[in-house]
């Protein structure tokens, strides 16, 4: 539509304009007696002077075909912008609209018969994913491990770029959880309750069982601690000597007076 109205309006500013290019021609001509041309010395002179009429001529019609043309190309680019994309515009809202008339319509009188055919589209594409899965049982795994990597990598240079912004998320996080918490205690306090003792029992159990499964983890594991207690305060003592000796005489003191608080006898104190 767009073509043909452009087209159409072309031709009319060619037709009105091209008007005045003849209007200084006398058409049809009037009938006369043409005379013989008989070649001499003097027609030679004037053969400068036709010259420059007919050059005169040429040039006074270009100008106005240029005229004609640049003013049908100024109209037909104005036209094109104030009339034809308004025009557009309003065909293409109106076809939307009406599309969308029809869509309730047509759901107001077939509401069964669409819900039935969006069922069998979804029955449908259950059975072509199960198919696919089985022709490529890996695919929904790599996908997942895809989507997480891309995830994590998101993340990581979100965090390189904005590194408060993780600082903000993570406390944000810690608020929320901490209020979910206070909130459930205060709405559910027996169920916070047995939460608390179920997991107790459950840290006791799986403890239990750990020290009978795993016997000697627990002494391996106590010696370690002491063993890297003893490294930490030899080289805190080597590394700072007054204020190691400052620490332990003021733990001394604290631990004296708590014996003679509480009437006891002093402690063995080893160097």
């Amino acid at each position: 539509m767009k073509k043909s109205a452009v087209f159409l309006a072309v031709i009319l500013l060619l037709a009105f304009c091209s008007v005045p290019c003849f209007a200084e021609i006398q058409w049809p001509p009037p009938n006369y007696d043409m005379p013989r041309t008989v070649l001499s010395e003097s027609s030679f002179d004037y053969l400068s002077e036709s010259l420059k009429i007919s050059y005169r001529a040429l040039s006074s019609t270009g100008l106005r075909i240029a005229g004609v043309v640049f003013s049908v190309c100024l109209i037909s680019g104005i036209f094109l912008r104030l009339f034809l994309d308004k025009l557009n515009l309003y065909n293409s809202v109106w076809k939307r609209e009406f599309h969308r008339k029809v869509k309730a319509e047509d759901r107001r009188r077939n509401l069964d018969s669409i819900v039935e055919d969006r069922v069998a589209e979804m029955e449908v594409g259950l059975l072509a994913k199960a198919r696919f899965r089985l022709r490529n049982p890996l695919a929904d795994l790599n996908e997942k491990i895809y989507q997480r990597e891309l995830s994590y990598q998101a993340d990581q240079a979100i965090r390189q770029r904005h590194p408060e912004r993780a600082y903000e998320e993570s406390i944000y996080r810690r608020q929320v959880a901490a209020a979910a918490g206070i909130e459930f205690v205060r709405r559910n306090p027996v169920l916070s309750a047995e939460s608390r003792i179920s997991s107790r029992e459950n840290n006791f159990v799986a403890e239990g069982l750990f020290r009978q499964r795993n016997p000697n983890y627990t002494v391996m594991r106590k010696v370690d601690d002491r063993f890297l207690s003893d490294e930490a305060d030899k080289q805190y003592r080597e590394q700072f000597p007054e204020r190691y000796d400052q620490r332990r005489e003021m733990y001394e003191n604290l631990s004296r007076e708590y014996d003679e608080a509480r009437h006891r006898r002093p402690r063995r104190r080893w160097r």
